[in-house]
C-alpha cells in the first residue's frame, strides 16, 4: 500500500512538473496530469477525500507561483461582467442556463464542466439585466441542477462538499414569485 502511494504521488509529481516545464498552464495540467489509472482504483488509493488534481495545483503554486499562464487571470474581470455580456449576446442569461443544462443532461464529463461555467456566468449575469422573479428562479434552479449533478459525478469528499453547498446556496435563492422585496 505505501508503495503504491509513493508510486501514484510520484507519477502525478513527475507529470506536472513536466507539463509545468513544457510551458503548459495550471487548467491544462490539472486536466492532464497522467498517472497509472489502476493505482487509483486500488481500495486504499480512491480519491474519497482529496483528488490527485488538487496535488498538481499545490505544485503548480509551489514551482511556478500564482500566475497560471491563463492570460485572463492575470487581472480577471468579475464573473458578473462577462456573465452580463454573454447575456446580452444571447439575449437573457436564462438563455445561457438553459443551455448550461442542455449540457448537463448529456452525462458527458467536459460537457458537465462547460454546464457549470454557463450555469455559473448565467447566474453572475443575474445582477446585470432586468429579470423577473421566475426567471432568477429559474437560473437559480438549473444552477442548482448542475451542481447537483457535478456533485454526484465526483467521488472526493472535498468537491462534492463544494459542489453540495453551491448547490444548497442557490436552492435557498429561489423565491416565491409574490416575493419580490427579497430579490
Amino acid at each position: 500500500a505505501l508503495e503504491d502511494t509513493a508510486n501514484l504521488l510520484d507519477q502525478v509529481c513527475s507529470s506536472t512538473l513536466s507539463y509545468i516545464n513544457e510551458g503548459k498552464d495550471l487548467t491544462f495540467i490539472m486536466n492532464n496530469v497522467k498517472f497509472d489509472k489502476a493505482l487509483i482504483e486500488r481500495p486504499y488509493l480512491l480519491p474519497k477525500y482529496d483528488d490527485p488534481r488538487f496535488i498538481s495545483a499545490t505544485l503548480w503554486r509551489r514551482y511556478a507561483g500564482w500566475y497560471t499562464f491563463e492570460v485572463t487571470r492575470l487581472l480577471p474581470v468579475e464573473k458578473k461582467f462577462v456573465g452580463g455580456e454573454l447575456a446580452k449576446l444571447l439575449g437573457s442569461p436564462l438563455v445561457l442556463s438553459k443551455r448550461a443544462l442542455e449540457l448537463c443532461q448529456t452525462n458527458e464529463p467536459s460537457s458537465l464542466a462547460v454546464a457549470l461555467e454557463l450555469a455559473e456566468y448565467s447566474m453572475a449575469a443575474i445582477g446585470q439585466c432586468q429579470l423577473t422573479t421566475v426567471e432568477k428562479n429559474e437560473i437559480h434552479r438549473i444552477r442548482a441542477t448542475v451542481l447537483r449533478k457535478k456533485q454526484m459525478s465526483e467521488t472526493c469528499l472535498m468537491a462534492r462538499s463544494i459542489y453540495k453547498a453551491s448547490a444548497i446556496d442557490s436552492e435557498k435563492a429561489i423565491k416565491q414569485p409574490h416575493d419580490e422585496s427579497k430579490i
